[in-house]
C-alpha cells in the first residue's frame, strides 16, 4: 500500500499559493491572472488545489506573481514583467518553462530570492549572491582614468573656455553699441514742467 502524500513546503505570492508534496509534485491554488499557478491556461482563480505539470521538484520559490521551481533543472512561470523569469522577454509564461540562462546552467544554485524587480541567486561555487536588478539596463563599471588623461582633459576644457571668452571680448570691441544699445521701451520718459520745477527746487536746497 502506497503511503499518502504530504505537503513538505508551501510558498505564497500575492493572493496565490504553491504547495510541494513529498512525491515531488506541485499543487497550486488562488489567483491566476498572470498564469502564476502554472496550469497552462489563463483562468481567473482556482479555489481548490490543482496539479501543475512538473515532477521531481525539490524546492519552490515564489515572487509576487511568478514562481521558480528547482527540479533536475530550474523552471519558472507566471508574470514576466521586468524580465523576472530570466527568459530574455517580458512575456508571461502559463506553465513551467526551463530557464536557459547560461549562468544558471554553469552554477550550482543553492537558493533564490524573488522580488518584484529583482532575482537573487546563491550559487554553490562562489557562495556569493548574484543579483539581477531588472528594473533598468545594468551599467558597466567605468574605467579609471590615469593622471595624464585627467590633466589633458582639464587643459582641453580650459582652452575651450578661454576661446569662448575671447570671442565675447572681440564682439564687444567690434560692435559695442550692439551690446549697450537701449530699446525704445527702455528710454527714460520726459518729466512734466511741474516735476522739473520741483526737482530744481530740491537741488537748490541741497546746494545751500
Amino acid at each position: 500500500m502506497e503511503s499518502a502524500e504530504e505537503v513538505i513546503d508551501i510558498k505564497g505570492g500575492e493572493h496565490f499559493s504553491i504547495a510541494l508534496l513529498n512525491s515531488g509534485r506541485l499543487l497550486g491554488f488562488g489567483r491566476n491572472e498572470e498564469g502564476q499557478l502554472g496550469f497552462g491556461e489563463l483562468i481567473d482563480h482556482s479555489t481548490e488545489p490543482k496539479e501543475i505539470s512538473i515532477c521531481n521538484v525539490k524546492e519552490i520559490f515564489a515572487g509576487p506573481a511568478y514562481v521558480y521551481a528547482k527540479a533536475d533543472k530550474l523552471y519558472s512561470w507566471g508574470s514576466g514583467d521586468r524580465y523576472v523569469l530570466l527568459t530574455g522577454k517580458e512575456d508571461g509564461v502559463m506553465k513551467p518553462s526551463e530557464i536557459k540562462f547560461k549562468l544558471v546552467h554553469e552554477e550550482n544554485i543553492l537558493s533564490l530570492g524573488l522580488g518584484s524587480q529583482h532575482v537573487t541567486l546563491v550559487t554553490g561555487s562562489s557562495l556569493k549572491p548574484i543579483s539581477f536588478d531588472l528594473s533598468k539596463k545594468p551599467k558597466l563599471p567605468r574605467k579609471r582614468k590615469s593622471k595624464d588623461e585627467r590633466k589633458s582633459e582639464e587643459s582641453n576644457s580650459n582652452s575651450e573656455f578661454t576661446e569662448q571668452i575671447t570671442k565675447v571680448q572681440k564682439a564687444k570691441l567690434t560692435n559695442p553699441t550692439r551690446i549697450f544699445k537701449r530699446k525704445p521701451s527702455d528710454e527714460i520718459p520726459e518729466l512734466s514742467p511741474s516735476k522739473k520745477s520741483r526737482r530744481g527746487k530740491s537741488i537748490k536746497k541741497i546746494k545751500k
